[in-house]
C-alpha cells in the first residue's frame, strides 16, 4: 500500500510482516524507515500497536462481528487480520466485502452447502454465527480461530512483539530480506527461487483451476466452473491418459486411472462430498490411501 504524490511516485509505502495469518509488525518507507509492532487477539485482529521504544502508540476495540467501537483506532489492518475499506467501512476478505455492522457477506459464499449436514445453507453468514470460536481467512470456509501449527499454539502476537528479544528477531529477519525492497512487478507464486526451484504454492492439478486451500489434513480443494461441468471433468482426466491406457470403467460414469508415479485419478459424474454432489476429480497417492487433491466442477 503506497500513498501517492503528484509527481506519481510513492511518498510512504507501508509493508507488513505476519506470522501465520497474525500481523507483527509494520514498517513504514519514506524518508526514515519506521518499524512498529501490531499486537493481535486470538482472532487475528490487531488490538493495539507499540513503537521501538515499546511505548502503546494504538488501541483498537472490537464488537463481536468486527465492528471498531467508539473511541478506538481503526487500522488499515482489522478485523481477523483483513484490510478494512475505509470509503465503505467494509472487511476486504479475498473473496467477498463483509459488512461489520450487519455481521454478513455482502455476495453469496462461492462455496456449496453441504447436501448431508445443511452446513453453508445461508450464503451470506459470517463464522457459522460464532465469531468468536470461528473465522474465515478468505470468505470461503469458516475455521477455527486458534490453529495448531508445528505443535505451537497461536494465541496472538501480544507476548511475541512485546518481548525485546523477539523484536530483535523480527528486526533481524527485515534485515535479511535487504532493505525491505520492492518486489518485482513479474514476481509469483512460481518464480524460480535462488536454487532453481519453484515456490511453495501449490500448483493446479488441472490447467485453470483455482483455489488449492486445503482444510486441516484433508485434500486441497480445487474448483474449475464450466460450461459443461460433466464434460469438462471427463477431458482433464483423459489429458491425463492419452489413449485411455491404465484407465478402468467402473460404470455410472465413473473411471479409474493410475499415473506412471502410481497416484490414482478417479473421475465421478457427482461426488457424495462438500461438493454437493458436482462433477469431480479425485487424485489419491500410490495405493489410493489418502486423497491429495479434489478438483469441482460447478456449472457457470
Amino acid at each position: 500500500m503506497a500513498s501517492q504524490t503528484g509527481g506519481g511516485k510513492p511518498a510512504k509505502d507501508t509493508k507488513y510482516v505476519y506470522l501465520n495469518r497474525h500481523v507483527l509488525a509494520e514498517i513504514e518507507v519514506g524518508g526514515a524507515t519506521t518499524v512498529s509492532y501490531d499486537h493481535t487477539d486470538a482472532l487475528g485482529s490487531p488490538i493495539a500497536k507499540t513503537n521501538a521504544a515499546g511505548a502503546r502508540t494504538a488501541l483498537t476495540k472490537y464488537e463481536p462481528y468486527g465492528m471498531t467501537l467508539a473511541g478506538s483506532t481503526t487500522p488499515t489492518i482489522g478485523f481477523t487480520g483483513h484490510v478494512n475499506d475505509a470509503d465503505t467501512g467494509h472487511t476486504y476478505m479475498q473473496q467477498r466485502y463483509y459488512d461489520p455492522v450487519a455481521g454478513r457477506f455482502l455476495s453469496m459464499d462461492p462455496e456449496l452447502t453441504d447436501a448431508k449436514t445443511g452446513g453453508g445453507f445461508n450464503r451470506y453468514n459470517y463464522a457459522n454465527n460464532n465469531p468468536y470460536g470461528n473465522v474465515d481467512p478468505d470468505g470461503r470456509q469458516t475455521q477455527a480461530a486458534v490453529p495448531v501449527v508445528g505443535g505451537i499454539l497461536l494465541i496472538g502476537g501480544y507476548k511475541y512483539a512485546t518481548d525485546p528479544k523477539a523484536r530483535d528477531a523480527i528486526n533481524r529477519m527485515l534485515a535479511a530480506i535487504g532493505s525491505h525492497s520492492e518486489p518485482k512487478k513479474n514476481d509469483s507464486k512460481d518464480t524460480p527461487k535462488p536454487d532453481g526451484t519453484k515456490s511453495d504454492a501449490p500448483e493446479a492439478p488441472v490447467p485453470d483451476a483455482t483455489g488449492g486451500e486445503r482444510v486441516g489434513k484433508g485434500p486441497r480443494i480445487w474448483n474449475k466452473p464450466s460450461d459443461d461441468p460433466v464434460g469438462e471433468a471427463n477431458r482433464d482426466f483423459d489429458r491425463k491418459f492419452p489413449g485411455g491406457e491404465n484407465v478402468d470403467d467402473k460404470g455410472n460414469g465413473i473411471r479409474v486411472g493410475t499415473l506412471p508415479d502410481g497416484k490414482r485419478v478417479i473421475v465421478r459424474p457427482e461426488s457424495s462430498d462438500r461438493s454437493g454432489n458436482l462433477p469431480t476429480i479425485e487424485i489419491q497417492n500410490a495405493g489410493g490411501t489418502k486423497s491429495l487433491d479434489k478438483i469441482r466442477y460447478p456449472q457457470r
